[in-house]
């Protein structure tokens, strides 16, 4: 007799080794999305940084419209009073540049929630040192100058 079909159990082997691939695969990959997502704001992030440096020694505070900037449009980005930052969308992640806690020099910070530790590996993924905490939120600087 010649057999020409596979099994049911070798059907359900070559499956299941399928989703163990799979189940090891899919979060290394979604890292991956998200750190480079999260590297290109933070490029964007250091372009604004710089753009308010020069907007503040000019005018002597923070634009409150990325139009005012020496810049490209940032996608993703508005400003405030005394601040720009991005909006918490990206796995818990912010970026923002702002006054150091609210005086001194400009600083770019990525902001993370108190509970959300994928959202701290994030930010220590791209260089993120702890600064401070405030209202649930864990602040991780990531320029200084």
């Amino acid at each position: 007799m010649n057999k020409k079909a596979f099994t049911l159990l070798e059907l359900l082997v070559v499956v299941l080794i399928i989703g163990i691939l799979a189940a090891i695969a899919l979060p290394q990959y979604r890292k991956a999305v998200d750190k480079t997502r999260l590297m290109e704001m933070l490029v964007q992030g250091r372009a604004l940084l710089e753009a308010q440096q020069l907007y503040v020694t000019a005018n002597g505070s923070m634009s409150t419209a990325l139009d005012e900037l020496d810049i490209k449009p940032v996608s993703g980005w508005f400003c405030g009073s005394g601040w720009c930052g991005t909006k918490q969308g990206m796995r818990g992640v912010s970026l923002e540049v702002s006054r150091y806690h609210g005086v001194g020099h400009l600083s770019l910070m990525c902001k993370a929630d108190k509970n959300d530790d994928y959202a701290q590996q994030l930010c220590l993924s791209i260089g993120g040192i702890y600064s401070h905490e405030s209202g649930g939120i864990i602040y991780y600087m990531l320029h200084k100058k």
